[in-house]
């Protein structure tokens, strides 16, 4: 997904956000420096994280210890240019 926004739609960096979503209990910065390895993004680049409420019976830190992320495009035009490749590359393999 990254090689797509930097290389075929070429977002700037700083355009680029995370937000990262992990149980209240888990290890937000581990996540965080998990998520900023993976996709390249320095943490300056990170939003606030979404800290869920999980129920005791939960295994989602246990299935996913370092959580989600969420890729942000700051940029309304960069973000429809990204929606218009999708619905063409839909409109393209569904016929």
């Amino acid at each position: 997904m990254m090689k797509f926004f930097r290389e075929t739609v070429c977002v700037p960096e700083p355009k680029l956000k995370i937000v990262v979503r992990i149980g209240k209990n888990g290890e937000l910065e581990k996540a965080q420096q998990f998520w900023s390895q993976i996709t390249g993004i320095p943490l300056n680049n990170f939003r606030r994280p979404e800290l869920l409420t999980l129920g005791d019976k939960s295994k989602s830190l246990i299935k996913y210890p370092h959580g989600m992320c969420r890729i942000v495009i700051h940029d309304i035009s960069l973000a429809r240019k990204i929606a218009a490749l999708i619905n063409n590359a839909v409109k393209i393999f569904s016929d």
